[in-house]
């Protein structure tokens, strides 16, 4: 025992030495891995019995407590969890032990904590005499930690969109249909009645009076293929159009920005062909891409990513921007990402399946 005990006492200063020499030279810690060396994995979501099981939005409250909303073709809304572990379809309606009645679509869903998440989308109905017809209707629903839960709202359209700069300063916007919360209760939004045909599909901002949106009129008709896109800033008081731009397919492309909005460290980014920052000039290309980018994400200025259509995944590091080789499919369209700057989730779909990559 006695020999055992010397040991342990020479080899005791041996390793504290040695960690104090490890912490002198490495203050910080390991350095973070490039997140364009991850090692990526792959998980496949399909609703039992469903044709289609599409997630079109992504949020984490940390790599261990992630969300995905979107369609399937049984119960329409859908929600799935990840804990780290495993996805697992959410118990939403009535009928899996959950709040919310059937007959909805989940589109956008936001977050501020584990126990502050917010995801929208529609509801509807359908008339039971004669002329049938098709109701819906505007659609938020919440989570405290414990269980989701719907709030009854004015009558609006789908909505699409969904961003907040803080828990009592929300904006929810869709077809022809803009909400506010303000920490008690959602309202049509009273400073702004959005113009008829308007369909509003990202919000993002950098501050309570510093915050942007974008939206289009369905009815654009013109001799070649276009969309039209419209720029919306809110300054704390009003609502007014800043901004527009028409992309334009056939003979010649031409955008100045994209339907996608994202917020970070005080510069507006929209993403469409490629990923744009707004500047006191108007707007400037940050990268080009000859598909259609979906969603932005970042977890500082000098990380940011990319999705979008043909499996386009892209990372900005603060001097350039790089695609993700790996990914090539073609029939895959990424819809949403989320990151918290060592981790990275991509939610997508080719029309019958949802795969969610993450990279580590």
């Amino acid at each position: 025992m006695k020999s055992t005990h010397r040991a342990f006492a020479v080899l005791l200063p041996l390793v504290i030495t040695a960690v104090f020499s490890a912490c002198k030279n490495d203050p910080a810690g390991p350095e973070p891995k490039n997140p364009r060396e991850y090692t990526w994995t792959i998980d496949t979501l399909a609703y039992p019995g469903s044709y289609q099981t599409l997630m079109k939005d992504i949020y984490g409250a940390s790599p261990h407590d992630v969300w995905a909303v979107g369609h399937n073709s049984n119960a329409r809304g859908k929600m799935y969890h990840f804990d780290g572990k495993q996805w697992k379809d959410v118990g939403l309606y009535t009928s899996q032990g959950g709040n919310i009645k059937p007959s909805i679509n989940l589109t956008a869903i936001f977050g501020f904590s584990s126990s502050n998440i917010w995801a929208v989308g529609e509801t509807w109905s359908f008339s039971r005499e004669p002329p049938y017809m098709y109701f819906d209707s505007s659609l938020i629903i919440h989570f405290d930690g414990k269980e989701w839960s719907e709030w009854k709202l004015d009558r609006g359209g789908m909505l699409q969109s969904i961003w907040g700069s803080g828990p009592t300063n929300i904006w929810a916007g869709g077809f022809n249909t803009l909400y506010h919360f303000d920490g008690t209760q959602w309202k049509l939004s009273s400073v702004w009645i959005p113009p008829e045909g308007i369909q509003f599909i990202s919000i993002a901002g950098t501050g309570p009076s510093d915050v942007y949106m974008t939206g289009y009129r369905n009815d654009v008709i013109q001799p070649i293929d276009t969309l039209a896109y419209f720029l919306y800033r809110f300054d704390g008081i009003q609502w007014s159009v800043i901004d527009s731009s028409i992309r334009t397919v056939e003979p010649a492309f031409l955008e100045r920005f994209g339907g996608t909005l994202y917020a970070i460290g005080g510069d507006l980014l929209s993403a469409g062909f490629g990923v744009y920052r707004k500047t006191t000039g108007g707007w400037s290309r940050m990268v080009y891409s000859s598909w259609s980018l979906e969603k932005l994400h970042a977890a500082s200025v000098s990380n940011i990513y990319a999705v979008g259509q043909h499996s386009s995944i892209y990372h900005f590091n603060g001097t350039d921007w790089y695609r993700f080789p790996q990914f090539t499919d073609a029939l895959t369209m990424y819809s949403s990402v989320w990151t918290n700057g060592s981790e990275v989730f991509v939610v997508g779909y080719d029309g019958l399946k949802t795969f969610v990559l993450h990279g580590r």
